[in-house]
């Protein structure tokens, strides 16, 4: 089986190229295009053989961005319908040079996984701090310290990465 993702991020494209979005504020912005690209042109290769040794599915997946599409298509039978010994999947990777592969055994790119910490304080007077109990030291020392869970928790030839990409501060209540 071979696999690749189609799904288009909510993301406003802005520019004017002529492969750019049709359809306002959603975008290919991660690579999609080429990915399905990339599943067409291996289909079309493989129908050119003379002769496969067996059976190949080709699997447009959607949802890749939101976590949910492989494990939805997993429990609607996709594996009952299109009986499969191996499956791979395809990634563009810009940095490579045109016509090099990025190839190992097992996985080769990271997953994501959301969480939200929610730090609750209580606000005064910048000449009265004391008399508060101000969250942001609280948030951005634990932003610091989450940098080192994967560096002290995960076996040091194992591959992780922690990134914490958004925090919001201010009065919630208004």
């Amino acid at each position: 089986m071979l696999r690749a993702d189609l799904d288009a991020l909510p993301v406003h494209e802005a520019n004017d190229f002529t492969h750019a979005s049709c359809a306002h504020g959603v975008m290919h912005a991660c690579g999609h295009d080429g990915h399905t690209v990339m599943l067409l042109g291996a289909a079309r290769l493989l129908k050119a053989l003379p002769q496969l040794p067996g059976s190949v599915h080709f699997v447009f997946q959607p949802g890749e961005e939101g976590g949910a599409g492989a494990r939805k298509m997993i429990d609607d039978g996709l594996f009952e319908r299109f009986p499969t010994e191996a499956v791979f999947g395809m990634h563009n990777w810009p940095g490579l040079p045109a016509g090099h592969f990025g190839l190992r055994r097992g996985p080769i790119m990271a997953a994501g996984s959301r969480f939200r910490i929610t730090v609750t304080g209580k606000g005064a007077h910048a000449a009265q701090p004391h008399l508060g109990l101000d969250p942001i030291p609280l948030a951005c020392s634990m932003v610091l310290q989450c940098q080192t869970i994967a560096a002290r928790h995960i076996d040091p030839v194992d591959l992780a990465v922690i990134s914490l990409c958004m925090m919001h501060a201010g009065d919630t209540e208004t």
